[in-house]
C-alpha cells in the first residue's frame, strides 16, 4: 500500500511538472506572438518614416506616359485641416515638415451607437461615420480573439467608413473611396486619407475613408470592407452625380475604378 502511495505521489509530481512546463511554454509563446506583432507595426512605421526622409536625389523614378492630366505640385499646395470640419478630424498642416508619429497612429472617431450603412440614411452635408457590417454579421475566416494583443485594432474591431462632404458652395462632381496605407499593420488616416480628402473636397469630390481590417485578418477580408463601401455609394448616383466611384489606397492596393 505504501509503495502504491509513493508511486502515485511521484506520478502526481511528474504530471504537475509537465502541466507547469506546458503553461510556461504557452505563456512564452503568447508573449513572443505579441512581441512579434509589435515589431511588425514598428517596422511598418519605420519604413514609411525612412521613405519620407530619403533625399529626392537618391531616388530613381520611371518616366510616366500620358501626363496630360498631371499637374505640378509642391508642399505649398498642401491643404491644411479644413476649418469647417469637426476638431476630431484636425490633422494639422498636412506637410511632411510637421509630421509626427502620434498623428500617424491616430484613429478616426468610431460611429455612434450602432449606426451602419444599412440602417442609417446618408447625410451628404456633414461628416458621417457608419459601420460597414451589421453587428455580428462581419464576414471573416480569421479568428481574432480577446487574448490576441499587440495589434493596431482590438479583437472586437468593426470596419467602418467616414464620409467627408465637399465644402459648401463647391459643385459636387463625384465620389472617391480612400484607404490609408500602413502595410496592413496600421492605418495612417491623419497622414494619408484626411489630407487627401481635404484636397479632393475643394475640387468637388465627396470622399469615403475606409477603416478596413488589418493583420491578423487577411488582405482578402480587408478588401471585402472596401467593396462594401464602394457598392452602396456607386449605386446611389444621387451622391456621385452619375460619375464613377474611384477607390484609392496608398500602399498595397492598386487603383480600382467602379465604372
Amino acid at each position: 500500500m505504501g509503495e502504491q502511495s509513493g508511486d502515485m505521489n511521484m506520478g502526481n509530481k511528474a504530471l504537475t511538472a509537465v502541466i507547469s512546463a506546458l503553461l510556461s511554454a504557452s505563456l512564452t509563446a503568447c508573449q513572443s506572438q505579441s512581441d512579434s506583432v509589435g515589431d511588425s507595426i514598428e517596422q511598418g512605421i519605420s519604413a514609411i518614416e525612412n521613405a519620407m526622409t530619403t533625399k529626392a536625389e537618391s531616388q530613381t523614378s520611371t518616366p510616366v506616359e500620358n501626363t496630360d492630366d498631371l499637374r505640378a505640385g509642391t508642399s505649398e499646395d498642401t491643404v491644411a485641416a479644413p476649418d469647417d470640419l469637426p476638431s476630431e478630424y484636425d490633422y494639422g498642416s498636412g506637410k511632411i515638415s510637421d509630421y509626427s508619429r502620434d498623428n500617424m497612429m491616430r484613429k478616426l472617431p468610431a460611429p455612434s451607437g450602432n449606426q451602419t450603412v444599412l440602417n442609417t440614411a446618408a447625410d451628404p452635408e456633414n461628416v458621417q461615420a457608419l459601420y460597414l457590417w451589421e453587428e455580428g454579421n462581419v464576414p471573416a475566416k480569421t479568428i481574432f480573439t480577446e487574448d490576441m494583443t499587440g495589434y493596431f485594432d482590438e479583437w472586437d474591431f468593426r470596419p467602418y467608413v467616414t464620409a467627408i462632404p465637399v465644402r459648401k458652395g463647391v459643385q459636387l462632381k463625384g465620389a472617391v473611396v480612400l484607404m490609408a496605407g500602413g502595410a496592413y499593420q496600421f492605418r495612417g488616416n491623419y497622414t494619408d486619407s484626411l489630407p487627401t480628402a481635404a484636397a479632393l473636397r475643394e475640387l468637388g469630390f465627396q470622399t469615403f475613408i475606409v477603416d478596413y481590417r488589418l493583420h491578423p485578418y487577411t488582405q482578402e477580408e480587408g478588401a471585402l470592407d472596401v467593396a462594401k463601401t464602394a457598392s452602396p455609394y456607386h449605386i446611389n448616383t444621387s451622391q456621385s452625380k452619375g460619375t464613377a466611384v474611384c477607390t484609392r489606397r496608398f500602399s498595397c492596393f492598386s487603383d480600382i475604378t467602379f465604372g
